[in-house]
């Protein structure tokens, strides 16, 4: 899209050869449900491909303006406002929309793609108006459902949908798109080292403020945390960034990965924070970090089931100081 490395390193993946593949031999599904937490890289991917399909070449003029989202027979929900914002959120209305142009012929060829963003946040009612016309498409009708998750979504929908899992990618690639989009970006090394391979967090560390102060924060509440005395400062360092608190367990799990590797001998994952993991892991033996491990999961499932942000923060942490002291 705007970002020429970014779309290489998604028309380069394993995920789109798969997809052109089913382009090339005209086994196209009439509907997608592309699976991972990597917003950035499904939007890429599902605008690349509706543009092969729609324009032939998703590389052409015409491609490149449906990849941007500007080409008629290529629909994208939830619809931008006048500011040019997304919703995060599909509403019934994004299916009413849908389901009123669906019988129109497309403007160009013989095909017209629908991609719906954040799927999994479509409630059981836009899933079921969504269902009638999966289960007996018009000929021309094509969807692309992207989903970080699929359980929220009804087993009738993910049936319908041929599943499309992308593989995160490699540092290497990563780092090499990284420095092309932004050359003079000094968090390039920390930010590909802590996207597990996935470009919406690798970006969103690099170009973010606020996310790699959440990072910083959470490394710094693990290094002063040394007993349960200091519980209560370091909860309320935490949740300064309350607003980020899914965020920040998801930075104590990738620390602690990286603390338990280094226990082990393997490569760690965020290579550049070599000596502060290796602080950590004078403080936190291997018996304490796999024992942390299930608590950082637990914090994480009660915030997802919406749980009270300072008790899940409070109780985490108490959590981290009495398993590190029980296997000093």
């Amino acid at each position: 899209m705007e970002r020429p490395a970014f779309s290489s390193l998604a028309s380069g993946s394993d995920a789109f050869a798969q997809l052109k593949n089913d382009y090339a031999t005209g086994n196209i599904s009439h509907a997608y449900l592309f699976l991972s937490p990597d917003r950035l890289f499904l939007t890429l991917l599902s605008r690349a491909f509706a543009a092969l399909c729609v324009c032939g070449d998703e590389n052409s003029e015409n491609g490149i303006v449906a990849q941007n989202g500007l080409h008629a027979d290529v629909k994208i929900y939830p619809a931008a406002d006048e500011n040019g914002k997304r919703r995060e959120t599909v509403l019934t209305a994004d299916i009413d929309a849908i389901t009123g142009t669906l019988y129109y012929r497309p403007t160009a060829g013989d095909k017209k793609f629908y991609i719906i963003d954040y799927g999994e946040t479509m409630n059981a009612s836009c899933q079921n108006k969504l269902l009638k016309t999966l289960e007996e498409p018009p000929e021309s009708a094509y969807f692309i459902i992207n989903a970080a998750d699929k359980s929220p979504l009804l087993s009738t929908v993910v049936s319908r949908c041929r599943q499309i899992k992308p593989a995160t990618f490699s540092q290497e690639s990563l780092y090499a798109a990284m420095r092309k989009e932004f050359p003079q970006c000094d968090r390039i090394d920390l930010a590909v080292s802590a996207s597990r391979g996935m470009l919406d967090y690798c970006v969103r560390m690099a170009t973010d403020d606020g996310y790699a102060r959440a990072f910083d924060n959470a490394l710094a509440t693990l290094l002063t945390l040394k007993s349960s005395k200091n519980i209560l400062a370091n909860a309320a360092r935490v949740l300064n960034y309350k607003d980020r608190l899914s965020e920040t367990v998801e930075f104590f799990e990738m620390i602690f990965r990286d603390v338990m590797a280094f226990h082990g001998g393997g490569a760690l994952m965020c290579a550049s924070l070599k000596s502060d993991i290796e602080k950590l892991a004078a403080e936190y033996s291997l018996g304490a970090t796999v024992e942390i491990m299930p608590a950082l999961y637990n914090a994480k499932k009660r915030l997802k089931l919406n749980g009270n942000p300072v008790s899940v923060a409070d109780e985490l942490l108490f959590n981290i100081a009495k398993l590190k002291a029980q296997y000093k």
